[in-house]
């Protein structure tokens, strides 16, 4: 069977459903300019009683009062240190499938339920939200056993698959963010990107409405920065797309439009899905707004992050992670990923490999950044590479023999010609205490923390 580039973990997770697209075996370094960032130039802290609205037209030189803003209170003009604690979290992901009375198989559904530790309220917000995922996965496995009633392509089968990864995990905020892709035959099937985002102490599901001090000014600048990133994306009428996008809107609001948008310990990532603003040609668009750039944009709570933490890394997209610009992309041949060029602030380093999959996390311990990137190669060799992203360029660190720790669990089939089973995947959340399976195989669970070098320090 044909080898796919499949993220268990998001960003893992972000382009291992798109392995099925063809691209060159090698690819250029990303030009500088690519890395621009937008900054604010923000001045000194205004007072005590000083309004969001007076700070964002006084105080900024990159902005432009659109709206009066609410009163959020003092508007920082630097981000708040960081002094949240880190938690820990589990991914199980169930899978099933079916096959019919011929031996073809009818469909594949999988769906995640995500394991917080240290908040029940929290982590009773997650089971609602996995409540309303398993819901939909039978939904969608009806869907499909009407349709292979109509269908006699003896290769034909019906998929939904949703891999999930913790981006954020922290006393202020948690984060998850979901790659979902749907196949139902048809010239090519879905792909979507949802991220949640709650509050750890009460469980709250975050709307942009909680994250951001004026939606007013945030419209302007998402329309702005997308017209400059994407000039060719022929967008259908970014005015008349932000006018229906509702900040209160909460995923169970169904039928409203809300700001689909991730937060990390850096920032917040908005993720725009094929055809939401263009065409599907133009495939999705994505929008980072770092804390220190725009630090009077968001509230003070969401800004209170871990000084050490895992980020999950969005494959051939710019991320600001611990001040560093950085891209990775990975070249992908035929049937596997031919290697992997890391780009930090125009400098580039590329290094060849020949992995089935791969996933990454970034890495900040202590103010210093690197890269874990996880491959699957030939006959289930797992290989860790790392990468130190501390110099004037990036560099190959070093290699562990080992992989994400996960669980396998055989769930009781539903019939006969049914399969069910779990798979819970470790979240890496602290640098200091995460568990990999050491070994180029299947292996032992251990615990590591990041050594000086930042390879995987076994305690």
């Amino acid at each position: 069977m044909k080898k796919t580039v499949s993220f268990g973990i998001i960003t893992a997770l972000l382009c291992c459903m798109l392995a099925g697209c063809s691209k060159p075996e090698t690819a250029s370094a990303v030009p500088e300019e690519a890395f621009a960032t937008q900054a604010v130039e923000v001045g000194a802290a205004p007072a005590a009683e000083t309004t969001a609205a007076e700070t964002t037209a006084a105080e900024t030189t990159a902005v432009e009062k659109v709206t009066e803003a609410p009163e959020v209170g003092p508007v920082p003009a630097t981000v708040p240190e960081k002094t949240a604690s880190l938690l820990s979290a589990k991914v199980e992901r169930y899978f099933g499938c079916a096959q019919g009375s011929d031996n073809r198989m009818l469909y594949e559904i999988t769906y995640p339920h995500v394991l917080a530790e240290g908040s029940d309220a929290l982590q009773a917000s997650l089971d609602k939200e996995f409540e309303r995922e398993k819901a939909a996965a039978a939904t969608n496995k009806n869907d499909f056993t009407e349709t292979m009633k109509e269908r006699k392509d003896a290769d034909f089968y019906c998929q939904s698959t949703n891999e999930t990864v913790v981006a954020r995990a922290d006393s202020s905020v948690f984060s998850v963010l979901s790659l979902t892709t749907w196949y139902g035959g048809g010239a090519h099937g879905e792909l979507v990107r949802t991220a949640l985002n709650y509050r750890t102490s009460d469980g709250k599901f975050l709307t942009a409405a909680d994250v951001f001090t004026d939606t007013a000014e945030l419209k302007r600048i998402l329309k702005e920065r997308l017209t400059a990133a994407y000039p060719d994306a022929g967008f259908f009428g970014l005015d008349e797309a932000f006018e229906s996008y509702e900040p209160e809107a909460t995923p169970a609001d169904t039928e409203k439009i809300r700001y689909n948008f991730l937060l990390t310990s850096d920032g917040a990532e908005f993720l725009f899905n094929s055809y939401e603003l263009a065409p599907y040609a133009s495939g999705q668009q994505f929008v980072e707004l770092a804390f220190e750039d725009y630090p009077y944009l968001f509230n003070q709570e969401v800004m209170v992050s871990a000084p050490s933490y895992f980020m999950p890394v969005i494959f051939d997209e710019v991320q600001k992670v611990a001040g560093h610009v950085v891209k990775v992309s990975l070249n992908q041949g035929e049937a596997a990923i031919r290697g992997i060029v890391v780009d930090e602030d125009g400098s580039t380093c590329e290094f060849e490999t020949f992995a089935g999959t791969a996933n990454g996390y970034y890495v900040v311990k202590e103010g210093r950044l690197y890269l874990y990137i996880f491959e699957g190669r030939e006959d289930d060799e797992n290989i860790i590479q790392i990468f130190d992203l501390n110099g004037a360029k990036p560099e190959k660190a070093g290699e562990f023999e080992g992989s994400l720790a996960k669980e396998y669990k055989q769930l009781t089939a539903e019939a006969p010609d049914t399969a069910a089973s779990m798979t819970v995947f470790e979240q890496l959340t602290d640098p200091d205490n995460f568990v990999l399976e050491k070994g180029l195989k299947q292996g032992k669970k251990t615990a590591f923390g990041i050594s000086e070098n930042g390879m995987p320090a076994e305690k």
